[in-house]
């Protein structure tokens, strides 16, 4: 089959999208189909089989890309290249132009829904209620399902949620997939004893890690104060935050009047190849999120072996199995419970079950999902 996946976020940014993109296209490869990406322009990207739209750094947001989606070259490309299927990954511009081709070149659309834009409103610079901006948020998502043939979704938490906001294009919860080799290698342990020098923590500090974006939705201030209450009883406990950061000074005030900032390390971005050394480092994965479609960083820490201290939330289901590669915690007692189960006595228990329950998280497995979606959409046999 020809496919073409359209995205506003593609590697080397650094967000789930961009490497889920990434990983299905190498997957479908893999299988023997012929891909194209059509990304925005983004420094630092240079994959020939990739189509590019000029684009700029999104005003409040640098990280993220807005393209100008008007270009002969792409249309002229893509009218030659006769895609079977069209899979957009954004409901914004790039989402725009694949539904727009889809239509043109009379093939099949599928769309994957990929973020939860009701927990994401706060960033919008219009002055409106909360309530008016997550409403409008919800009909946006929906309108824009509907357009296409069928929905992916990378959990039944998203499948529920889109149908409640009015989606009636058929909907598949598909969990995506990860590389998993990447993160089931051994500790190198020169690099972990080179972070450890870099961030100043000691052989006996049991360390948790977070990785993601430093940010509100992430429930990051929650998740300090969770932390907090562990020190009040531990001495020995150290909290990693890996990712982009946006108020970097907010969360240390909070953290000094909860007096646990001397514990807590901001570790700034880094590569995605080098993130795997951070998992290996860790000894729990730690996350307060509930605004996770699936959290790919989860099953991460999972193929590294390191198991998950995750606030309950309904993306975790067939994920996080409670008291057997992680716990899930509603509350201090379980949160302080759930970190001293997982470094205690049963630690090589847990780390055994969190390294067999990410085999099914394969990348393979999920291109090979997602082409029975588009063999039903295009009637085609793959």
């Amino acid at each position: 089959m020809n496919i073409a996946l359209f995205t506003d976020s593609y590697i080397p940014m650094h967000n789930g999208v961009a490497h889920s993109v990434n990983l299905l296209k190498k997957g479908l490869v893999s299988l023997g189909h012929r891909v194209c990406v059509v990304r925005p322009s983004i420094p630092g990207c240079c994959e020939v089989s990739n189509l590019a739209y000029l684009s700029a750094s999104f005003p409040f947001a640098p990280e993220m890309r807005i393209s100008v989606t008007k270009s002969r070259y792409v249309n002229d490309f893509m009218h030659e290249f006769s895609p079977d299927v069209i899979h957009t990954h954004t409901e914004f511009m790039l989402g725009r132009a694949g539904m727009h081709f889809a239509k043109k070149l009379h093939c099949a659309h599928i769309h994957t829904y990929h973020t939860l834009y009701e927990d994401y409103t706060h960033y919008v610079r219009i002055p409106m209620p909360l309530t008016l901006s997550k409403s409008l948020a919800r009909t946006f998502s929906a309108n824009f399902c509907n357009k296409a043939q069928a929905v992916i979704v990378p959990s039944e938490k998203v499948r529920l949620l889109l149908g409640s906001y009015g989606t009636y294009s058929p909907i598949f919860s598909i969990p995506t997939g990860i590389d998993v080799s990447m993160f089931q290698k051994d500790e190198n342990t020169s690099i972990s004893s080179k972070l450890r020098k870099k961030f100043a923590i000691s052989e006996n500090d049991k360390i948790l890690l977070f990785v993601g974006r430093i940010c509100e939705e992430k429930n990051i201030d929650e998740l300090i104060y969770w932390f907090s209450l562990l020190c009040k009883k531990r001495s020995d406990c150290i909290l990693m935050l890996v990712g982009f950061c946006e108020n970097k000074s907010e969360y240390l005030n909070l953290a000094n009047k909860l007096e646990c900032a001397q514990r807590i390390r901001f570790c700034g971005m880094h590569n995605y190849e080098n993130i795997a050394h951070f998992y290996k480092l860790c000894d729990v994965f730690v996350s307060a999120s509930e605004s996770e479609t699936q959290g790919l960083t989860y099953i991460e820490a999972l193929s590294s072996s390191r198991p998950v201290l995750a606030k309950n939330d309904a993306c975790l289901k067939g994920v996080v199995k409670n008291g057997y590669n992680g716990f899930l915690f509603e509350n201090a007692g379980e949160f302080i419970n759930g970190f001293e189960r997982l470094v205690g006595n049963e630690k090589l228990r847990f780390r055994q079950n969190a390294h067999e329950s990410s085999s099914d998280f394969g990348y393979l497995n999920y291109a090979k999902s997602v082409l029975n979606i588009y063999k039903k959409a295009a009637n085609v046999k793959v």
